[in-house]
């Protein structure tokens, strides 16, 4: 006589076999788990990504002064959140870079927030003085290069209330805030709340 089937031989026979359509569908599952995964990846920064554009800007014309990762030089430290305690606003900073120290500080010398930590900055600490950048740089030039030093170099975070109305997501629209921070004209407390995004 036939030995009988082992149980698991037996369990295998009465188990519903595997419907032939499933074969090929578990086949594509691999590429659709790669193109899915490819999909929600963050695209690559490209020559037009502001941050990028910022950072070209920044090692073209700053990095001599600032240095070349921000800390500082001949100007001032903006890395490690120093330039967000020195301008809170981000308008503030650009129109810093577009006047820079001759017509962008107060009569006294001073610039940037007055209550900051260690009081404001002074154009005679550093051996170095801020040129104005208006007439070398375009606005989107001095929007990206304002968010680069902000967020690439400083640390600040797109998504915080102060620099929600001036990242990359809106870059598209701050060519004509810069444009109006400019017109204000020189001086070393714009008035800012008018050219609010």
């Amino acid at each position: 006589p036939a030995k009988p089937d082992p149980p698991y031989v037996v369990a295998a026979k009465q188990r519903n076999k595997v419907p032939f359509w499933a074969a090929p569908v578990l086949a594509l599952l691999v590429p659709w788990a790669y193109l899915y995964y490819n999909s929600v990846q963050p695209p690559p920064a490209g020559a037009n990504d502001p941050l990028v554009i910022g950072q070209t800007v920044f090692q073209g014309n700053c990095a001599g002064c600032h240095g070349p990762t921000g800390g500082g030089g001949t100007g001032p430290k903006l890395a490690d959140g120093e330039v967000l305690k020195t301008f809170k606003d981000p308008l503030a900073m650009v129109h810093w870079i577009a006047f820079g120290a001759a017509d962008g500080a107060r009569p006294n010398g001073t610039y940037g927030d007055v209550n900051r930590p260690g009081g404001a900055h002074n154009t005679s600490t550093f051996s170095a003085t801020m040129p104005p950048w208006r007439a070398s740089l375009t606005p989107d030039e001095i929007a990206a290069v304002t968010m680069y030093v902000r967020e690439g170099l400083s640390g600040a975070k797109p998504d915080d209330p102060t620099e929600k109305a001036f990242n990359p997501t809106v870059f598209d629209t701050l060519g004509a805030i810069v444009t109006k921070v400019i017109a204000l004209g020189p001086g070393g407390d714009p008035k800012l709340a008018t050219v609010k995004p």
